[in-house]
């Protein structure tokens, strides 16, 4: 029985390695060809991972129903998501997921929906391949499932922190953004002027890019209010939702846009403050783990061992031989 155990989860390892490879074989040579390994600054790890991740996607793809299609929007290609499945199934459902926050972080590393399943497919398989062989080697059968929830948990991670450190940054600029626009407002230039010149101001920063993004909307002849609106749900971010509300209801109400936005930029600022002091007010609960688990014990036994020596040599020079 053990030997067919052994034989079952080495063919497990040697189908996840030999599926790895396939892909690998299968698209590396047009993943180099197309130009995508050079179009894209891509890091050593997610350099050398891409063709596996481009092979489940396309595998994705095609076997279960993803037919994205490109429309060009302002200016740049945006992916509407259709699927020949039903909404509730579950693949469908992480494909939306996946497109919603990848759209968020910014479509890092140029990644796609069916690239971030492809990713996490990746995962998966790796975590699977990694727990068999380890469990070959040690013989403990709990390595494979805790290598398959790494696998499977990593992406995720990964993408929930670049969407949050892309937020981060754009909470951090949005204050300033909304003073330049209230001074180019006030000034006399139109709303879309004023916020191609802070395009301008703050080149290279997600909050200009989705600035440029409405710009590039509104030129295409896109009404504002449906460009600040796409803008808002790009972001999915409550400050975002909170500035674009108030425009759209400036816009209808025919209030002037300088005051909103003085009052807008006055709000968010307002904000970041009070997230700061209730940051500032949980660092102390948040220091007591380490705290007493690491800081304490150290300190303690520093503090104690001179006298657990003292306190040893003393029973050693009293006491003799007799405690042994």
């Amino acid at each position: 029985m053990q030997g067919i155990t052994t034989w079952l989860i080495a063919g497990i390892a040697a189908s996840a390695a030999g599926l790895m490879t396939w892909a690998l074989l299968r698209s590396h040579q047009k993943f180099v060809t197309s130009g995508d390994a050079h179009a894209q600054r891509l890091s050593f790890l997610f350099g050398m991972i891409m063709p596996y991740v481009k092979a489940f996607s396309k595998m994705l793809t095609r076997y279960h129903g993803f037919t994205p299609t490109e429309e060009k929007r302002g200016g740049e290609i945006q992916t509407e998501i259709k699927s020949r499945r039903l909404f509730s199934s579950a693949l469908d459902w992480m494909y939306r997921s996946a497109h919603r926050r990848l759209t968020a972080a910014g479509s890092p590393m140029g990644y796609e929906a069916a690239d971030f399943l492809g990713l996490w497919i990746f995962g998966v398989v790796l975590g699977i391949g990694v727990g068999c062989s380890l469990w070959l080697m040690t013989g403990l059968w709990w390595l494979m499932p805790v290598f398959l929830l790494v696998g499977a948990a990593l992406p995720p991670m990964w993408l929930n922190d670049a969407m949050a450190r892309r937020q981060t940054r754009i909470k951090k600029e949005l204050p300033f953004a909304l003073d330049l626009l209230t001074l180019s407002v006030e000034s006399g230039m139109d709303f879309t002027a004023s916020m191609a010149g802070i395009v301008e101001k703050l080149k290279g920063s997600p909050l200009a890019h989705e600035f440029d993004q409405v710009y590039k909307e509104i030129n295409m002849g896109r009404q504002r209010v449906d460009a600040l609106r796409s803008m808002r749900d790009r972001t999915n971010m409550f400050e975002m939702n909170t500035v674009v509300s108030s425009l759209i209801q400036a816009d209808e109400l025919g209030t002037g846009l300088g005051q909103v936005l003085r009052i807008q930029a006055e709000e968010v600022r307002r904000r970041r403050f009070e997230l700061a002091e209730k940051r500032a007010q949980q660092a102390p609960v948040k220091m007591l783990f380490p705290l007493v688990i690491f800081i304490f014990p150290a300190t303690l036994f520093t503090i104690a061992s001179p006298l657990l020596v003292k306190v040893i040599q003393m029973m050693f020079s009293e006491g003799g031989s007799s405690w042994f």
